[in-house]
């Protein structure tokens, strides 16, 4: 139970020094901070959480009926970066004279060496549109959406984290648990779709399975057979994705 605990700490607060300076952050409001509204809010509530977190009885309860990705979830109510920045504004404020330049060019310089450059994530993309998505993940779900209505549409990797952001109606089966941790080895439309060579017969059947209107696959994406065969035939091409129809789903327009 402990290891659980602890995994899910760390994986929350990342690896950098993060998880140093925000303990750090903590105490030294808790000891110093006056004002005793912003004391309450980042100090005493904050270490409350914390240490309910690091219960065991109540990891269990969670883990059983909730699984530790709602567990994980109670350490977003942190306020890890309000408290880190009050702290180092009080720090600034302390200081005197040349101190306080020195003072917070040191405490920049840390919390810079404490993560990383955002636009270096493969998840980062630079706009393109006033939705702040891809123009291919745009195009591709406007022409696959129905008036009135959800539809069910399974993507390649570079789509899951900007669907579920630009629309409501075009659902997926799996999101991008798949691309941050071994969560594919689980779900077989998603081991499916990032083979080397895509099993056309068996991908229609697990795709129909889940109730998939749609399979959008890259042109020139490598196929062992013809999904057209088993299903879904190929109903249009947008942005060099190919957009696979069943020709067996439910298209009506209202539920």
């Amino acid at each position: 139970m402990w290891h659980t605990i602890i995994e899910l700490y760390q994986q929350y607060m990342g690896t950098g020094l993060v998880m140093v300076l925000y303990p750090a952050a903590l105490v030294y409001l808790l000891m110093r901070e006056k004002d005793p509204v912003k004391k309450c809010l980042l100090g005493w509530m904050p270490a409350l959480l914390l240490v309910l977190y690091f219960q065991p009885w109540l990891s269990a309860l969670f883990l059983r009926f909730a699984g530790d990705e709602i567990y994980y979830r109670i350490l977003w109510l942190l306020p890890v970066t309000v408290t880190i920045a009050a702290t180092a504004a009080d720090l600034v404020r302390q200081a005197k004279g040349h101190r306080k330049v020195l003072t917070g060019v040191l405490l920049a310089l840390l919390l810079i060496l404490s993560g990383d450059l955002v636009y270096r994530s493969p998840y980062f993309h630079k706009a393109e549109n006033a939705a702040h998505m891809p123009s291919y993940v745009v195009d591709v779900c406007d022409a696959i959406t129905l008036p009135g209505r959800e539809v069910m549409a399974v993507f390649p990797d570079e789509f899951l984290q900007f669907v579920r952001q630009y629309t409501p109606y075009v659902c997926m089966p799996y999101g991008r648990d798949t691309l941050l941790q071994d969560f594919n080895s689980f779900h077989e439309l998603a081991r499916l779709m990032q083979a080397g060579v895509i099993d056309a017969k068996r991908l229609a059947e697990c795709a129909a399975a889940w109730g998939c209107h749609y399979i959008v696959l890259p042109e020139g994406r490598q196929i062992s057979g013809e999904l057209g065969d088993y299903g879904y035939p190929a109903d249009m091409v947008i942005d060099g994705y190919v957009i696979y129809r069943n020709e067996n789903g439910n298209f009506d327009l209202t539920f």
